[in-house]
């Protein structure tokens, strides 16, 4: 590889351009209950961005930790994971290091670099995919395997000549500030088109999102004479609460969920002593199923078909409704958009409107910010929340006229086509920024990211100084060790 190398680059093993390779420790016993003392830094601890992740700190008693002859750490340290899942993840000791005095545990090499090599120059390196394959190289053991210290001399460093070092680190760093900004700025991104969506529903449900609609169609028919149309039908015999009066338009009417729907029903679970899943029956519907407007069905459970016979009542038809009525995803509501034998369990809630209204409009009411609110307040707080059936019959529900619910339905689609393709443009970008680090880092260490200069200083002659400080730290322990 070396005729590869830029004019003036060498290529050294990492073990040459280290003053020391060392490793820590800890008590006898662990640090299990140990509260205060000394952070001891493990692999848990280094991140994927190079940094740390102190949200679980450790430590060792103070006492321990002076007593460490070896895994101190120290401004401009690189760490690397030696053994394990994360074996190779790097990390950089910078100034705003949060410890004054840190050690790490056995887990964890600290490279410490000759004072002749830039070490930033070095932990992009080792940072870099390129890098971590190099150190990965010399991984041994299976799965809970690692790297020994041989591993130092065994990772081949491109080095520059040391001030085109310090122009690429300055140059990566200029260009990682601008990324990580552009990264924060794109991961609002998510939330902004949450609360799109959400406007866009409470716009739907209240009637805004159709004003101009029924400016033109003022010959659209009422809704209250949809209404009685669709009470002759549905006849329920509930005895409903009063509606709060909220402000709808003059066209539409304000009405109980249970006072529109031929069925609110839920399911129930197979007696396991007769009837259990199978590879193949009745598609059986839970609420891990049921999304926000969506059927999320890549876990699909199956009962025997003869479970129909026992729950007729929630077997499901084209075009249902399903909402999740027990536990952290009440709320959730989907239409049942399959022509296959299905059933529900207790934690989903049937609803089968009326022919004469759109079922695509009363899952976007659902789906509302304003329902859910609505569902939040009607939750039972027991050992699991729930929501009685009673209570999804209360529901007060919007009732458009027809031909305005499918205006709505065609509008609402409309714009969230145009959110989910901002969506598929956002994920793009943040592909592109995700993996635009490496994509830079090895051009950096192939010599094309920075002009060079003839002027420079070669790097063998940097290696040379760096070999004369490693011989002079040797020959410095000898005496001290004759002392």
């Amino acid at each position: 590889m070396e005729n590869k190398l830029p004019k003036g680059w060498v290529e050294s093993s990492l073990e040459d351009l280290l003053v020391s390779l060392e490793s820590g420790s800890r008590p006898k016993g662990g640090v299990r209950g140990i509260e205060s003392g000394v952070p001891s830094i493990g692999g848990e601890h280094l991140n994927d961005e190079g940094s740390f992740d102190f949200s679980k700190i450790k430590y060792v008693p103070e006492s321990f930790a002076s007593e460490m002859s070896r895994g101190q750490i120290k401004n401009g340290d690189i760490l690397i994971v030696k053994d394990g899942a994360t074996t190779g993840k790097t990390s950089f000791v910078y100034r705003n290091f949060p410890y004054q005095n840190a050690v790490v545990n056995e887990h964890v090499f600290i490279c410490r670099p000759s004072r002749e090599i830039n070490p930033k120059f070095l932990f992009y390196y080792l940072w870099s995919k390129e890098g971590k394959e190099r150190i990965l190289e010399n991984f041994k053991g299976s799965a809970q395997g690692g790297i020994n210290t041989g591993f130092s001399s065994n990772t081949i460093i491109p080095v520059a000549p040391i001030e085109e070092q310090r122009r690429i680190v300055f140059m990566l760093e200029a260009l990682f500030e601008k990324i990580q900004n552009n990264k924060q700025r794109l991961d609002t991104i998510p939330q902004i088109m949450k609360r799109f969506r959400q406007s866009i529903l409470t716009a739907a449900v209240s009637g805004k999102l159709t004003e101009d609609w029924r400016q033109v169609r003022k010959e659209t028919e009422n809704a209250e004479t949809l209404f009685r149309r669709i009470s002759s039908r549905t006849r329920t015999k509930l005895k409903f609460p009063e509606l709060d009066s909220e402000k709808i338009p003059s066209t539409w009417k304000r009405v109980h969920l249970g006072s529109l729907a031929q069925l609110i029903t839920k399911g129930a679970s197979p007696s396991w002593q007769g009837i259990r899943y199978m590879e193949d029956g009745v598609l059986f519907i839970t609420s891990e199923n049921v999304g926000n407007d969506c059927l999320t069905l890549e876990n699909k459970k199956y009962v025997q078909y003869e479970f129909n016979s026992i729950q007729k009542r929630s077997i499901l038809q084209y075009g249902d409704l399903l909402t999740n009525i027990v536990g952290a995803s009440i709320g959730r509501t989907a239409i049942f958009n399959m022509s296959v034998t299905a059933n529900i369990n207790q934690a989903v809630c049937l609803i089968r409107l009326d022919r004469e209204l759109s079922t695509n409009f009363y899952s976007l009411v659902l789906n509302s910010p304003q329902l859910i609110e609505v569902m939040n307040t009607q939750k039972v707080d027991v050992a699991r929340a729930n929501i009685s059936l009673y209570d999804v019959n209360c529901f007060p529900v919007p009732l458009p006229p027809f031909e305005e619910q499918q205006e709505i339905v065609s509008r609402v689609r409309y714009l969230f086509d145009l959110a989910d393709k901002i969506q598929v443009r956002y994920l793009n970008a943040k592909l592109i920024l995700d993996i635009l680090p490496n994509n830079i880092l090895s051009k950096a260490f192939h010599g094309e990211l920075i002009p060079q200069n003839p002027d420079d200083e070669p790097a063998k002659v940097l290696l040379d100084r760096i070999k004369a400080e490693r011989d002079l730290i040797k020959l410095q322990l000898k005496q001290k060790k004759k002392q």
